[in-house]
């Protein structure tokens, strides 16, 4: 939700005095107020909103407030809902309907191979259930490589996406 600039409504400086608050407040009201200005509209919305102005600018814990920007939260979840930390800290605490779609969880899986192979470089075969998969190990002195096959790690519920498979290759020391 965003707030009106309540010093732009009232056409004061930002370090206005509560007195110049006050005087231009009473210039814009006495011009716009419903006695004098009638049925019209228009100045019935500027007297509404240079009252609401007036009203949080005159006040200095209110003005103290909203030159900070803080808002007033009505409930943790709207608390929580203004941050992106916070809207994942709701999605993990409230728990899902039971029909939605859940992602499946990843899987880990290492994979020991020889030294030389790490440093050369080669392919190594990976047996994955009933599929076998060749993983192409670039040369470099890295100690572990990392692969990620996506979709083959635990199957989602209610036609979720499947997690995914990490692989480590790691040299065998022994």
């Amino acid at each position: 939700m965003a707030t009106r600039d309540y010093y732009g409504v009232l056409g004061v400086p930002r370090d206005a005095s509560i007195e110049d608050i006050r005087r231009a407040y009473r210039a814009i009201a006495l011009q716009c107020h419903p006695d004098r200005a009638g049925d019209d509209p228009t100045a019935n919305a500027r007297f509404r909103e240079t009252a609401e102005a007036y009203e949080v600018l005159s006040d200095p814990i209110r003005r103290r407030k909203y030159d900070r920007g803080f808002e007033e939260v009505e409930s943790v979840p709207d608390l929580l809902g203004r941050h992106p930390l916070g809207q994942r800290v709701l999605e993990f605490m409230i728990p899902r309907a039971p029909a939605e779609p859940e992602p499946g969880m990843d899987f880990l899986r290492v994979c020991r191979v020889a030294p030389t192979l790490m440093r050369e470089g080669g392919v190594v075969p990976i047996r994955i259930g009933d599929q076998e998969v060749a993983l192409d190990v670039p040369p470099g002195p890295v100690a572990t490589r990392w692969c990620c096959l996506a979709g083959l790690g635990e199957l989602g519920r209610n036609n979720g996406r499947p997690g995914d498979l990490w692989i480590a290759v790691l040299p065998n020391n022994t």
